[in-house]
């Protein structure tokens, strides 16, 4: 509890909770809750590779302690800016890697199991994982004359018309659009009376007249 309590201390980014926090490491500790304290004081300056050491975090209190209000927030807004665009672009980095490979493993597979990775991948949490699976399966309709789309994954598709993202959902609506999936589109209607008007949608209802 103790240890939660100083974490939520970093949270709050103000200069009152840095000067609590450095206060802190003067006293002596139970080992768990010193490195609660390291682990707040990043939270709060958004500084992730100092280490546990109290000297090098005293160094950078020197530089902020006595910063008036203004500047305080703009050098925390910064610093976490700068942290969030690290991480944002890590997180890229990583969804391509990943999704690459995923790629990969699925046009190794057979065709019989390709269509149970795309069932699974259209309901991943992930939205880069979601739009794979929604490319893979567009490629699978648009490559043949007569494409075979099992049941379940035709299901899955419709599911994407609900799915948060919008754009994902426009592509799921073309590619059911180029299926004639009629059963969609009651969920496409409703979507139009729900959403702006969005021509790839209106293009749906086209192809199933």
């Amino acid at each position: 509890r103790r240890r939660a309590a100083i974490l939520c201390i970093g949270h709050q980014r103000t200069h009152d909770a840095a000067t609590t926090l450095m206060r802190r490491l003067s006293r002596p500790e139970d080992p768990q809750l010193r490195r609660a304290v390291f682990g707040a004081l990043r939270i709060l300056s958004g500084i992730q590779d100092l280490p546990d050491d109290e000297q090098a975090w005293r160094r950078w209190w020197r530089d902020h302690a006595l910063l008036d209000k203004d500047r305080w927030y703009a050098t925390m807004l910064h610093r976490h800016a700068a942290t969030a665009r690290r991480l944002s672009n890590a997180r890229r980095q990583i969804e391509s890697r990943l999704t690459a490979s995923m790629r990969k493993l699925y046009l190794a597979e057979t065709q019989g199991r390709r269509e149970a990775l795309l069932i699974e991948w259209l309901d991943d949490p992930l939205l880069a994982v979601r739009t794979l699976a929604l490319d893979l399966a567009t490629l699978r309709i648009v490559d043949v004359d007569q494409p075979v789309v099992g049941r379940d994954l035709r299901q899955a598709l419709r599911d994407l018309l609900d799915d948060s993202n919008r754009a994902l959902r426009q592509l799921a609506a073309r590619t059911l659009g180029q299926l004639r999936d009629e059963q969609a589109a009651r969920q496409v209607a409703a979507r139009l009376s729900l959403e702006a008007p969005d021509t790839e949608l209106r293009a749906y209802l086209k192809l199933l007249r």
